[in-house]
């Protein structure tokens, strides 16, 4: 799944934020889920009553094919990815060009993942298909925040953080109230696994 990748990303992401400000991986995951809550928070209260967010249409920060099978070569090799960031204090120059390129990726795996009609991590397809204009579905989208939140909770358990497990829950009793009735919807029945993980 695209989203368990970009998971993977953002803890890459982290690591090199940090070395990059000067502050601790814990300072900058405070930040990342801080960021992540509001965002989702956010929408949460401005679709309360009803949205009219149908459609996404913008321009990409370029990434190139070459640019991700660099990427993804140097997360695969355990001792490139600790030399880079043990020599960062000395030359930041190639855990910076990793932090960037990992934070695009991140970027065109989350809309890939979050808004349907894409579903590919041909970061091309990804480009050419908000460039034209790509359908928002709200279930979709909230079943996404749901399962990212879950799983950052799970992955990154930081201690005083943001309440992603409550995050979770607040997505999913919002399609449990949009379409609740339609028990053969893969959103609600997506949302009623997750019950019991709130338990």
């Amino acid at each position: 799944m695209s989203y368990i990748l970009q998971l993977l990303l953002i803890l890459v992401v982290i690591l090199f934020t940090a070395k990059y400000a000067g502050y601790t991986c814990q300072d900058v995951a405070h930040d990342y889920n801080k960021a992540f809550e509001a965002a989702v928070n956010s929408y949460l209260i401005a679709s309360f009553a009803g949205s009219e967010l149908t459609h996404l249409e913008f321009k990409l920060p370029p990434l190139s094919a070459d640019n991700v099978d660099v990427l993804m070569a140097t997360l695969h090799d355990g001792d490139e990815l600790n030399s880079i960031n043990s020599s960062y204090a000395q030359d930041p120059a190639a855990g910076r060009g990793l932090l960037a390129q990992a934070n695009r990726y991140s970027f065109y795996l989350a809309l890939s993942d979050a808004v349907p009609g894409s579903g590919s991590r041909d970061i091309a397809v990804i480009g050419r298909a908000f460039a034209a204009g790509q359908r928002f579905d709200h279930l979709h989208y909230l079943d996404w925040a749901a399962r990212v939140a879950l799983d950052m909770h799970h992955l990154l358990q930081e201690p005083n953080g943001p309440d992603l497990l409550g995050l979770a829950q607040s997505c999913d009793k919002r399609i449990l109230q949009i379409a609740g009735d339609q028990q053969d919807n893969i959103y609600v029945q997506n949302a009623h696994r997750r019950a019991s993980k709130y338990q």
